[in-house]
């Protein structure tokens, strides 16, 4: 038949070459197209007769489980409806358990999780020569490169300070090493190896380092204390003050202040009454200070496109060295040379390393890590040894950082949920033509909340901006098995059965369906719950959130539902 069919299309006349290669190419595909289809369907046949016993066979003991799930939910949900006020008072009882649970939990911003790399910033003492400081970073990466955990090392001597007052110029003293693991790494590798160089750190005299990782995601240090006062020595006492008081508090370690005091630096102060008595302008003599340490250009010189300032300034050996700074020449008085001794002095100090400002106030910022300590409590203990210090008048210190970020967004997803059950309640009464069912159906969510905390205390999760948005998008899912239960119970009551009557047949005929869309969500959030790979610390509270919120839901749901419609729907 598929030839006789396929003969008109075969025929090639004569003198139309072209037209008999596309009718070719017809008849191949309409073969393709009525011969494919039956070879699958005789492959999944056969597929079918070989691998269906074994299937029976794996899902034997769910289907006996499921039918004595059938017997058994009729004779748990009668004596329910009977003893509506116990049902209610327990499930009452176990959601204010639920929240009482769920106070004491731990609270962090975002999860943990482990990049692959990380860096830290090393400084030595200054005048440190950058052989030297080469040499202990080649120390330091000798320590972990054999491991077989870590990739590669890789290391950095003698960083660019571009805000110096004489321009750009190295730092020596100061280095950088990065460490870089392998895909494979095992889960916690990356914390052994960074305590292991802290160690090392630790050990080496006058040598002091900043942890860092790459900066993934755009959230702040997990503790930052801002501190602020006017005054330069009062704000870097009381920093230091803090980031002292905070080393002590378990779980904070890496704990930085930036009020850290900067390198040594020549400070002139020029004499206003002498200047003066000289006939000279401050402005001018710091000009001319200026310009003779770290020059002037004079002119351009021009290398084909390019254009390179051609600088003056004075000799290096009238510039080398503090002592002969103070014979720089400053002005002229009576054709008399002035030196720089005579109208100003001239001293070696420390300045700040830098002076930072937030919202127009001088402030200094005391950061740390955390390590095996959530973000809530730990923000606890810092709250009281800030408040255990005395401040001064005009001075104060409030926590920032991960703290502030993490109240910012439990607020705004606080609202966001609250939006999401509005809407869910509004979409459903347009659907039902009533407000009570659809709040009959929106008791699912306190009972999905007693399933997410609960998921979360044995697990032994924190709640997380992750985990609210698995709320989130619970509150969204949790109400489907309600609505079939409610939608069916009206159906059969519509019917003229009894209220009931109505709510227990509902129960049954319903139980598969709800029983096979859980079971199908849980079953697919389980790869991502089990945070297989890198990164997958990030995904695993939100699955944990949906997966335990909606089995426990469901569960409650069957029985605690039915119990609700019965005491709210008074119409038999």
């Amino acid at each position: 038949m598929v030839e006789g069919a396929l003969a008109p299309l075969t025929a090639e006349p004569a003198g139309a070459p072209r037209r008999g290669r596309w009718r070719s190419i017809v008849s191949w595909a309409l073969y393709a197209v009525l011969l494919i289809p039956r070879g699958i369907v005789a492959a999944t046949s056969w597929l079918g007769r070989l691998v269906g016993p074994w299937v029976r066979r794996l899902f034997s003991p769910v289907a006996v489980l499921h039918d004595r799930l059938e017997e058994l939910y009729p004779r748990v949900l009668r004596p329910a409806l009977a003893h509506r006020g116990r049902v209610l008072a327990v499930a009452a009882t176990g959601l204010a358990a639920a929240i009482a649970v769920g106070l004491m939990l731990p609270r962090d911003l975002f999860p943990s999780f482990a990049q692959g790399e990380f860096h830290f910033d090393v400084r030595l003492p200054e005048g440190t020569a950058l052989h030297v400081t080469d040499g202990a970073l080649d120390r330091l990466a000798g320590l972990v490169s054999g491991d077989p955990r870590v990739k590669f090392v890789y290391t950095s001597a003698g960083q660019t300070n571009l805000a110096d007052f004489a321009g750009a110029v190295r730092e020596p003293n100061r280095g950088r090493i990065a460490v870089v693991l392998k895909p494979n790494a095992p889960r916690g590798a990356e914390d052994a190896i960074a305590a292991r160089l802290r160690t090392a750190m630790s050990d080496t005299p006058g040598l002091d380092y900043e942890f860092a990782r790459p900066a993934l995601l755009t959230f702040k240090s997990p503790v930052e204390i801002e501190v602020y006062a006017y005054d330069l020595d009062t704000l870097r006492t009381i920093a230091a003050r803090v980031a002292q008081g905070i080393q002590g508090i378990r779980g904070v370690q890496d704990v930085e202040s930036s009020m850290r005091i900067g390198d040594p630096e020549v400070q002139i102060a020029f004499d206003r009454e002498r200047l003066a008595a000289v006939h000279l302008d401050p402005a001018q003599a710091s000009r001319l200070v200026r310009n003779a340490v770290q020059g002037e250009a004079a002119t351009e010189f021009s290398d084909e496109d390019r254009k390179l300032d051609v600088r003056v300034r004075a000799a290096e050996n009238q510039r080398s060295q503090v002592a002969q700074l103070a014979d720089l020449e400053v002005g002229r008085n009576e054709d008399r040379s002035v030196p720089l001794a005579s109208v100003a002095s001239i001293s070696l100090e420390r300045g700040p390393g830098e002076i930072r400002r937030i919202a127009q106030q001088r402030a200094a910022v005391v950061s740390a890590n955390l390590k095996g300590r959530d973000l809530g409590s730990a923000s606890h203990d810092i709250e009281g040894v800030i408040a255990s210090l005395g401040l001064p008048s005009g001075a104060r210190a409030t926590l920032a950082g991960q703290n502030r970020e993490l109240g910012d967004s439990f607020a705004s997803i606080r609202f966001a949920l609250l939006l999401a059950i509005f809407l869910v309640y509004l979409v459903m009464a347009s659907q039902f033509e009533s407000l009570l069912h659809p709040f009959v159906i929106m008791f699912t969510l306190p009972l999905g909340v007693v399933g997410v905390i609960l998921t979360l205390a044995l697990t032994r999760s924190a709640i997380s901006v992750m985990v609210l948005i698995g709320v989130l998008v619970l509150s969204g899912i949790v109400v489907k098995n309600a609505i079939m239960l409610v939608d069916y119970t009206n159906r059969l009551r519509a019917a003229g059965r009894p209220k009931l009557d109505a709510l227990c047949e509902a129960g049954a005929v319903r139980l598969r369906p709800i029983l096979m869309t859980t079971l199908t969500t849980v079953l697919g959030l389980l790869p991502m719950s089990l945070g297989i790979g890198q990164g997958s610390e990030v995904g695993a509270p939100l699955a944990l959130t949906i997966m335990g919120g909606l089995s426990f839901a469901t569960m409650l749901t069957l029985i605690v539902i039915p119990v609700v419609y019965a005491t709210l729907d008074r119409t038999p």
